[in-house]
């Protein structure tokens, strides 16, 4: 920056402060009679207090809510936007006080002027913005708003793609898991059915195994008794006993 650009900066700087200034003192007036007006029924020295407090309010937020939007140029779009919109309504409110002070034309056309170094300073303000997102552009195109806002859409896409195939894969897992579980029962259950027959066929064997021995030792005792039967006989008789049957 060269000398004669740092001067005419600091003088336009200078010159601006003194606008904004000389637009609160304008409006000054207006807010100490109105709100002397509205607290009439308060006695000195709280009503001194109450206009001050009052002007404060109004002009106060108003001045630095146009000193911030003229000198933050680096300060985010959605902080812009917020001093702009305070910047309307505290005017819309000096408005509403200059009507109820009674101001003529004269002050009507300072009212004018204030409202055209305000729209002024919100345009300069935009197009700063613009001018800055241009050069960031320039540089990254990622960084420019359709980028950023198909970006935004893909990673929206994605997102839902993510979300249905998380929601896929729990539904799966949990039929896996039942598949699983129904064949783990369906194996406990053929494996019990196959020891339960097992046991069956044991049971049966050793059930046929005691029936035979039965049959014999009842097969042994009838022989041995038809055997005594003879031999009581034949010691009767005198004859020789019969020969043992197979």
């Amino acid at each position: 920056m060269s000398q004669q650009d740092f001067d005419f900066y600091w003088t336009q700087r200078v010159v601006d402060i003194l606008i904004k200034v000389a637009g609160v003192m304008v409006t000054s007036f207006a807010t100490l009679s109105v709100a002397r007006q509205a607290f009439i029924h308060i006695d000195p020295p709280w009503l001194y207090v109450i206009m001050g407090a009052a002007l404060v309010l109004v002009e106060g937020a108003f001045i630095n809510s146009w000193l911030a939007i003229d000198s933050q140029k680096h300060a985010p779009m959605p902080m812009k936007i917020a001093w702009a919109l305070t910047l309307v309504v505290i005017y819309v409110a000096l408005l509403i006080l200059a009507i109820a002070n009674g101001e003529g034309a004269a002050g009507w056309a300072f009212r004018f002027v204030l409202a055209v170094m305000i729209g002024r300073s919100i345009y300069e303000a935009g197009i700063y913005e613009l001018l800055r997102r241009n050069r960031q552009e320039e540089r990254d195109i990622t960084t420019s708003y359709t980028v950023r806002r198909v970006a935004r859409q893909l990673a929206k896409e994605s997102a839902i793609a993510e979300l249905y195939t998380e929601k896929n894969d729990e539904a799966y897992a949990r039929d896996l898991h039942f598949e699983v579980e129904r064949a783990r029962i369906e194996s406990e259950h053929e494996t019990a059915m196959v020891e339960v027959k097992m046991f069956r066929e044991r049971l049966l064997a050793g059930v046929h195994a005691k029936d035979t021995l039965s049959r014999k030792r009842l097969q042994a005792q009838i022989h041995r008794e038809q055997l005594a039967l003879a031999q009581s006989d034949s010691s009767e008789t005198g004859d020789a006993p019969p020969a043992l049957l197979q």
